[in-house]
């Protein structure tokens, strides 16, 4: 239920950009069903093995018919194999990861919206992938991105704790909470206890709720998530997607690690100062987890710090930032011919082009001709061309190889600027520098006063080195792949 509801997340903000969504799935419940009709998405069945050749062959063929833009997959079946097979059937790919599990990613884009995510979980990836990750993509639905975030009081003693532990707690780890929280009579708690869709426990919940002293009420697939965040003091969360939603929304939280994938994200949130991580839920007793409550409902300041500290984190508009990055159109390279002399020339000559360049005086034709032609018969020059799908021209990637460092400029035709072309420009033509030998490294050199290029190139993945260049010219580095 956690991958289907970041999934609902992204088609929420997809069709709020004027999109469809169309939801492929092999297994579904009433409550996913639900969901689905009340956003206005389709679904579609497969017979397949999730993750197989049938699979990719009935996935490829289904976006042809629907004329899809994406696919996105969200499972950890989905292998390396079964993601070429996606591309190369003609579609585009995002893939969301948790653990970088994979020996190598192939998707056109990987999103990783977790606070642990980072380049070396992906160190085998093709040489056009783009990763998206943090927090800053967490894909959290609609209530959350409308809800005004709570100003939050923090009594002395906490009183309204929600718990919530996923859509199905296969392990009832829910009936431990309240068996925990029984032990708190003295408290005058208020507890509500959400209980998802596809939870098969719902009577013994029941029974274990009717036994205790404390004031419980079960919740069935409670569809108002934010108001009920909103509401509380506490929460006790599985350390998956909702621990997120709770960040955004400043709840003081405690996670309970109930799959492998939720490990990196709790122990990294509790590092963080964001959550107290209680880690495998299995291992934790009902008398353990009492005394963590006690000590936390208890201290008004702590919970002040975790609040703060998680909704700094995540500020609940990584849907629609990642839609964005969806609705770029997607530039293809190849390398300039004699056919784009005069195209060359017209933007090396454009204002902002020459302003931003260390030689800003005008070129001349001759000159230019003369670089061309120079440049060509280089093989230590290489001339990259920027187009459209419908093969418009965008810009143009240079690359000088000095030994074993290329020194990447470019420049976006006037048209194009302001979309996001120059980043998507820079980090493939980088990526793609990096496979030709004998290139191990690239770099960028940026006037100082330049800001447009520096941010372009930070959003591309380059890091600023500590040590400027001659003449106080900021040096950017493009990280290098692990074999």
């Amino acid at each position: 239920m956690g991958h289907f509801m970041r999934c609902l997340a992204l088609a929420e903000a997809w069709t709020e950009s004027g999109g469809r969504a169309l939801f492929v799935m092999t297994e579904t419940a009433p409550a996913t069903e639900a969901h689905l009709r009340a956003i206005g998405a389709g679904s579609a069945r497969l017979a397949a093995q999730p993750g197989g050749e049938e699979d990719a062959r009935e996935t490829v063929a289904l976006a042809a018919r629907e004329g899809a833009d994406w696919i996105v997959a969200d499972g950890y079946t989905f292998g390396p194999e079964y993601q070429q097979a996606l591309r190369a059937g003609g579609q585009r790919l995002l893939f969301l990861d948790d653990d970088g599990r994979h020996p190598r990613y192939e998707a056109d884009l990987v999103l990783n919206q977790n606070l642990h995510a980072a380049e070396t979980l992906y160190p085998a990836r093709a040489a056009d992938t783009r990763l998206l990750l943090g927090p800053r993509h967490a894909l959290l639905r609609r209530q959350f991105r409308h809800a005004a975030p709570p100003v939050r009081s923090f009594p002395p003693a906490a009183q309204r704790i929600l718990v919530t532990l996923g859509g199905a707690d296969p392990g009832n780890v829910t009936q431990l909470v309240i068996e925990a929280l029984q032990t708190l009579p003295d408290y005058a708690l208020e507890v509500i206890v959400l209980v998802g869709g596809s939870n098969p426990h719902g009577p013994q919940l029941a029974a274990a709720v009717t036994a205790a002293p404390t004031r419980i009420t079960l919740l069935h697939d409670a569809k108002n998530m934010a108001e009920l965040m909103i509401w509380a003091d506490l929460a006790i969360s599985a350390a998956g997607s909702t621990a997120l939603e709770l960040a955004s929304m400043g709840v003081p939280m405690l996670l309970l690690v109930l799959a492998d994938n939720q490990a990196p994200g709790a122990e990294r949130m509790h590092r963080a100062g964001a959550a107290h991580s209680l880690g495998w839920a299995r291992a934790l007793s009902p008398a353990a987890l009492a005394e963590a409550v006690r000590q936390l409902i208890s201290d008004p300041d702590g919970r002040a710090r975790l609040a703060r500290t998680a909704q700094a984190l995540v500020d609940g508009r990584g849907a629609p930032r990642v839609v964005r990055t969806l609705r770029e159109k997607a530039l293809r390279l190849r390398p300039a011919t004699s056919a784009d002399v005069r195209l060359l020339f017209d933007w090396a000559n454009d204002p902002e082009v020459r302003a931003a360049s260390f030689d800003s005086r005008e070129i001349t034709w001759s000159e230019h001709e003369r670089w061309f032609h120079a440049r060509q018969a280089s093989p230590l020059a290489v001339l990259l061309i920027a187009e459209t799908a419908e093969q418009q021209a965008v810009g143009v990637a240079r690359f000088q190889i000095a030994d074993d460092v290329a020194t990447i400029s470019i420049s976006i035709d006037a048209t194009f600027r302001g979309g996001g072309y120059g980043r998507q420009l820079i980090e493939k033509s980088s990526r793609l520098m990096l496979v030709q030998p004998p290139v191990r490294s690239v770099r960028a050199l940026i006037k100082a006063e330049n800001a447009a290029s520096t941010r372009a190139f930070l959003a591309a993945g380059f890091r600023e080195e500590s040590a400027p260049g001659p003449h106080g010219v900021r040096v950017f580095v493009f990280p290098q792949p692990q074999p």
